[in-house]
């Protein structure tokens, strides 16, 4: 196994993967689950991590800096992807991209020989999390009538929604129930909802 000491350069690319549940490549097309990867690496260049080919989309791709830490804690990135083709507009708004789980991966290479250095763990886990929401931004150049889109990830890490995850019930008949589905103690919250109550008036 080498050791990073012992480069002089070393050259890092990032891999992403999203695992999208609902993914729909046409208006016609049902629901399927599809595995998005690329990287920055060179475009039209590949690499093959724990299954799965990852195109590189070179400049195209951007992730925003994240900070190096001892131990977790909520953060949060934005991946950038350029070049959109508006043919793909549709893919991305009609998939279920928010709320899909996200991997980043960092890969290290040896610049001499342009393969990945043995580190025993390589490439390594650089972020895991969520896509929290996403925005497409058109520029459109009126000179040669082309249109170009970006898509940006927002992306929340797994603790960051640990934090704000709801635990135990809610006192409503359909949460309640998908725990006890015969306990009917919950089903007149709806009724008395928004209800005003006299305390202490003698009963009618």
């Amino acid at each position: 196994m080498d050791q990073l000491s012992n480069f002089a350069q070393i050259r890092s690319h990032l891999l992403v993967r999203i695992d999208v549940e609902f993914y729909k490549t046409s208006p016609s097309a049902s629901f399927e689950n599809k595995t998005l990867t690329f990287s920055d690496l060179n475009r039209n260049s590949t690499i093959e991590f724990d299954g799965n080919t990852y195109m590189g989309l070179g400049k195209l791709m951007g992730i925003t800096a994240a900070n190096s830490e001892l131990q977790p804690s909520s953060s949060e990135l934005s991946i950038t992807l350029t070049g959109i083709a508006p043919n793909s507009i549709f893919e991305i708004v009609n998939s279920k991209i928010k709320g899909c789980p996200v991997w980043i991966y960092r890969a290290v290479f040896n610049p001499a020989t342009n393969t990945l250095i043995d580190l025993g763990t390589n490439p390594f886990e650089r972020f895991r999390g969520f896509i929290n929401n996403y925005t497409l931004t058109e520029e459109y150049d009126v000179g040669s009538r082309r249109a170009s889109n970006t898509l940006t990830l927002i992306c929340k890490s797994s603790l960051d929604v640990m934090q704000n995850k709801i635990t135990g019930r809610l006192t409503n008949p359909t949460s309640w129930k998908r725990y006890s589905p015969t306990d009917l103690c919950m089903d007149r919250v709806p009724a008395l909802q928004d209800t005003s109550f006299n305390f202490g008036a003698p009963p009618v």
